[in-house]
């Protein structure tokens, strides 16, 4: 959870959008054990992966109530290096183009534009489709392997942006 000033309140779209492995619950599935109107009804003994998960709406004071996650149907999620940060927008797989719509939209866009030249990326996700946005443009990198990495090559003349999905490792396929 987070310091006490936000609560999910009737939001579980983590819930659904999510993987939980240790459940052998897919992405774009309600968790069995979601409690309408009551939150987790295992929440105390809940897997590894759902006590490690961070919502960013919940962490920062500064996405108002229509960032919410039921509200916008997108669970915005970080990962990688402190210095690198990924910027995820989880899409709900009943509503894959979530993050077009405003108020997300303009969000995701302007992470872009603040954090491009850092290194840090903006995707968004339904499912195993997978989208950059960068400043100029969104790239539909189609479906991606979870564990696939990507390589990002911007030329000078334009700003064209050119993506490289590489295939996971065998160990990462395992994994």
């Amino acid at each position: 959870m987070t310091d006490g000033t936000k609560k999910c309140g009737p939001c579980n779209l983590c819930c659904k959008v999510m993987e939980i492995p240790e459940l052998a619950k897919p992405p774009g599935a309600l968790c069995q054990h979601v409690r309408t109107g009551e939150g987790c009804g295992i929440y105390g003994s809940r897997p590894s992966s759902c006590r490690v998960f961070v919502c960013q709406w919940l962490l920062n004071p500064d996405l108002s109530h229509k960032y919410r996650p039921d509200q916008t149907k997108v669970i915005l999620t970080v990962d990688g290096d402190p210095q690198r940060q990924r910027l995820v927008a989880n899409c709900d797989p009943a509503n894959p183009l979530a993050w077009k719509r405003e108020p997300i939209y303009g969000l995701l866009k302007r992470r872009a534009e603040l954090k491009w030249s850092a290194g840090a990326t903006v995707v968004a996700k339904a499912g195993t489709r997978l989208w950059l946005i960068t400043p100029g443009e969104d790239i539909d990198l189609g479906d991606v392997h979870p564990r696939a990495q990507f390589t990002i090559q911007q030329a000078t003349a334009g700003g064209k942006v050119t993506v490289t999905v590489l295939p996971p490792s065998d160990a990462d396929q395992l994994a």
